[in-house]
């Protein structure tokens, strides 16, 4: 924190994930936990450190187009599951969520604080709903 301070004007970035909640999802109980403790960090140290002008985020994916994803989503039912409760439609890009965590890091997102951002297509809101 001291050379965050010293920045006078730090900024913390967690990777969390949908998985840390607000709803439950088969991910397995122990990383959901420590994506859960993870967002509620980010409130917490939000809190404690504006005073130093340090601003702390989360940004929260759900699937990502990365080499770890990729083969989890080479099972062609799991990748139609996962689309199917995505309401738009597809895997995130890795640029989806480096543009949101550069957008956080830069002066536009100066005023964002304590927050945990799902860039996730739309999963997180989706809830029991039959798209038609």
């Amino acid at each position: 924190q001291p050379l965050l301070q010293a920045s006078g004007n730090g900024c913390i970035l967690f990777n969390s994930s949908v998985a840390g909640g607000p709803t439950a999802m088969w991910s397995g109980s122990v990383y959901a936990m420590t994506k859960a403790a993870m967002n509620q960090l980010t409130k917490n140290l939000a809190c404690e450190w504006a005073k130093h002008n340090i601003r702390v985020n989360s940004v929260a994916p759900w699937y990502t187009a990365t080499p770890l994803a990729e083969q989890v989503l080479q099972d062609g039912a799991l990748k139609a599951e996962v689309l199917s409760h995505t309401p738009l439609g597809r895997i995130a890009k890795p640029e989806d969520v480096a543009g949101l965590m550069a957008f956080l890091a830069s002066p536009a997102g100066g005023y964002v604080t304590g927050q945990t951002i799902a860039v996730d297509g739309g999963y997180s809101v989706l809830g029991w709903y039959r798209a038609v």
